[in-house]
């Protein structure tokens, strides 16, 4: 038998190599999947984390929507018909906000927060929501949380909130939270009526508008068929009847990853990789209103779970150089463990309640700071 092994391998080299190489791709494709999938990315999808799914025929949902001052809120009367678990005391006020109403007079004891936000802020992860960290301190007996966050919103949207509506909450603090993920615009993005920010639809949360939108190039999409189109031609690979290689990178995610990798590196604008993030002139803004209005203002960092196993040191660098002159704030010792696994990747009820301490000690050392002086 042995003599036979060494006879093939002597009388048939390129063939013995070409099997060999075979099976090690193979090896290697199973192990990059399993890699992959790990990862949270999807067979047919550009990025990660995406909850998308096609759709034979699109239905709008309309949870969240673009109201009359270009903000995007949350559609009380839809929400709660599709996500009933979330019914009062979950409140969505008059305003589309998940709190109380913005200009209800309380007890002036109590140290009052107007966070800012995305779906962290929400409650995203939180199993029910009133383990959210922004509903924990609203459930401390010091605190009065008016959370803001919306699902999918930025800076620019944070800003906006910031103006419209400290002078008249009047708080003693403003919280902004920045997801690392999402939050680094490379782009200033006008907030205003006209466009929606995305489509609520039963494919997924539809970007509104393309690329070319935040340029000044392009207008926003006109409905949600439109963006889903937008979003089935350049960032899935759904839409593959007639092109084989398109179809085969559709079935794993280490293909597609590829496509989109090669895809990225041809469309590539060298003039972009120098570009310097403008979420800080946002937030240079909200700190600005914040003085304005008698109020500290706190920038809380919130990590992907890819960095949530740096140190806090690590990641405060990591941002610093990208958000100068802003103080960011982040809790020491965080951990992965404080996160859903992706595709999710938000913070579970762990991670909410350390995130809830953290905020808590951060607000009793303001506290304590102003009462020193």
């Amino acid at each position: 038998m042995v003599n036979r092994g060494r006879f093939f391998f002597r009388q048939y080299p390129k063939l013995t190599l070409l099997v060999f190489l075979l099976l090690f791709s193979m090896a290697a494709l199973y192990v990059t999947e399993m890699w992959l999938y790990y990862l949270g990315f999807q067979p047919g999808l550009a990025k990660r984390g995406w909850y998308l799914t096609p759709a034979d025929s699109l239905v709008e949902t309309k949870d969240f929507y673009t109201n009359n001052l270009g903000l995007y809120v949350a559609n009380a009367e839809a929400y709660y018909r599709h996500n009933p678990q979330d019914e009062p005391p979950y409140c969505i006020n008059s305003l589309g906000f998940r709190t109380a109403e913005l200009n209800e007079k309380t007890d002036t004891a109590k140290q009052t927060i107007l966070l800012l936000g995305d779906s962290f802020a929400w409650g995203g992860g939180a199993e029910p929501l009133e383990r959210s960290f922004a509903d924990l301190l609203n459930q401390n007996s010091r605190f009065r949380c008016l959370n803001t966050g919306i699902p999918g919103t930025d800076p620019a949207q944070y800003a906006e909130i910031a103006r419209l509506y400290t002078p008249l909450v009047q708080p003693d603090v403003v919280v902004c939270t920045f997801f690392t993920g999402n939050d680094l615009m490379y782009d200033t993005r006008p907030v205003q009526a006209g466009y929606q920010l995305f489509y609520w639809t039963n494919a997924g949360a539809l970007i509104g508008y393309p690329p070319e939108f935040l340029k000044g190039t392009a207008p926003p999409f006109s409905s949600a068929q439109e963006a889903y189109r937008f979003v089935a031609d350049h960032y899935t690979l759904w839409n593959n009847k007639h092109n084989p290689v398109k179809q085969f990178c559709a079935r794993y995610r280490t293909t597609t990853l590829i496509w989109y990798v090669m895809r990225n590196l041809i469309a590539a604008q060298p003039a972009d990789w120098f570009k310097l993030p403008v979420s800080v002139h946002y937030l240079h803004q909200i700190e600005e209103i914040a003085r304005q209005n008698k109020a500290a203002f706190l920038l809380l960092l919130i990590p992907t779970i890819d960095e949530a196993d740096f140190t806090a040191q690590r990641v405060l660098n990591r941002y610093q150089k990208k958000l100068p002159g802003i103080q960011l704030h982040l809790p020491p010792n965080l951990s992965s463990d404080y996160y859903l696994p992706m595709p999710n990747g938000h913070l579970n009820n762990a991670g909410h309640r350390f995130y809830a301490q953290y905020i808590t000690a951060l607000l009793d050392s303001l506290r304590q700071q102003k009462a020193t002086h």
